[in-house]
């Protein structure tokens, strides 16, 4: 899986992010890493490393700053995710909760028979109910 990353090794990362030259000198080093190495990383695809190394020569230290940021949320987060059964369920229920609201009404008439659906006004003046009044 991921590696683990404490916090001290993110703060020192980022400090080596402001330095532009450090900037240089990493992506120099992911471009020539040798195939074994990106495969511990989960880079399988040496396309996909030529990319990376590209984009990160495109940006300011501001943006590798906020990159670095984000990416300590997401490991933090990942981690709660990862230790934290409370959490972990309370997720797959909020996703299970948003889904059953924005499509249970669909999946209830796919499995509900018509007879049991409530019927309204129109299916009633046809039946010879009360008809509504007109429109005005």
């Amino acid at each position: 899986g991921m590696p683990q990353v404490t916090p001290e090794m993110s703060a020192q990362m980022s400090e080596m992010m402001k330095d532009p030259e450090m900037m240089k000198n990493m992506t120099s080093m992911m471009k020539n890493m040798d195939p074994e190495m990106l495969k511990q990383f989960g880079i399988t695809d040496k396309a996909q490393i030529e990319k990376a190394t590209e984009m990160m020569e495109k940006m300011t230290p501001e943006q590798m700053q906020r990159m670095m940021t984000m990416a300590s949320y997401g490991q933090r987060f990942y981690n709660t995710y990862r230790t934290n059964s409370l959490v972990r369920y309370g997720i797959w229920g909020a996703i299970a909760a948003i889904s059953w609201y924005l499509f249970g009404g669909m999946v209830t008439r796919l499995l509900v028979p018509k007879s049991l659906l409530p019927s309204h006004g129109a299916s009633q003046a046809a039946k010879g109910g009360a008809a509504p009044p007109p429109p005005p």
